[in-house]
């Protein structure tokens, strides 16, 4: 009779600390603005719009070599909504599994400025990622808006890893349209932080929130991306089969050159596409 009634009470402790953990996680924990946040982190871009212009402040603007940032800024621009010229996505895949990877956006303008968007787990100093963590209310979310050689010389050059390049197919009203509503979260996060989620608010799913798409496993398998957003009208499915490593080109590019090189590269790529 003891050993039933001490089960009982070893299985009730355990609901009760089960229920604790859980009230910690989604009810006493909220996101924050302040932490001691990862370096590459701390920048928090504010985006003011007036009509047809939109002014970025803190946009990154790093550069990195094989053994790290050898230049960090961060930087202001002015961008004009009527000048967006086209729509590059990005994929990272993760090493060993391409199903998984992280997405990145670039957007570039008839006047020559450009500016990336790549969403993140804002983790602190000491903090490591695992998809595991981004489901426990680990980390908060961050959008950075970054000059292309920021986000692509941390993956091609430091971290060695895998780029993949394709052109968004979008009527240019279409483009104006995915940017606004990018900008207007990016600014709500300003006043209400919100956490990542590995599953629910991650760098793809975010993305397909922005412009009300619907849920799909390419969210959580984000290497499948290209795929989901061929079907949905995003991009040519030619280029969803397609996978075309701009790695080694990023790599070759110096900083004080890397925007007017990159630009033609992405022309490039396009032009090659046409001739197919």
């Amino acid at each position: 009779m003891m050993n039933v009634r001490k089960r009982k009470m070893v299985l009730y402790f355990f609901l009760i600390l089960i229920a604790a953990i859980l009230f910690w996680f989604y009810i006493l924990r909220q996101p924050s603005l302040e932490g001691n946040w990862e370096a590459h982190l701390q920048a928090q871009p504010a985006i003011k719009v007036e009509n047809d212009t939109f002014y970025i402040d803190q946009i990154h603007d790093w550069f990195y070599g094989p053994d790290g940032p050898i230049r960090t800024e961060t930087i202001s621009a002015e961008f004009n909504f009527k000048k967006v010229k086209d729509v590059w996505f990005f994929v990272e895949p993760f090493e060993g599994n391409e199903n998984i990877a992280h997405t990145m956006m670039v957007f570039r303008f008839t006047d020559n400025k450009m500016v990336g968007l790549t969403i993140e787990a804002r983790k602190e100093v000491g903090e490591e990622y695992s998809a595991l963590a981004g489901m426990a209310r680990k980390f908060e979310l961050l959008y950075i808006w970054a000059n292309p050689s920021d986000m692509l010389t941390r993956r091609a050059v430091m971290l060695d890893h895998t780029l993949y390049a394709y052109p968004f197919d979008l009527e240019q009203q279409d483009q104006i349209v995915l940017l606004k509503s990018l900008i207007q979260r990016t600014n709500a996060l300003l006043t209400k932080p919100r956490f990542y989620n590995t599953l629910r608010h991650n760098c793809t799913n975010e993305f397909a929130q922005a412009v009300n798409l619907p849920w799909s496993f390419a969210h959580v398998l984000t290497g499948k991306a290209p795929a989901y957003l061929a079907k949905k009208g995003y991009m040519d499915p030619q280029w969803a089969t397609r996978k075309y490593d701009i790695a080694p080109q990023i790599r070759k590019i110096d900083a004080e050159n890397f925007n007017i090189r990159f630009s033609q590269i992405l022309d490039e790529i396009k032009a090659s596409t046409k001739e197919r």
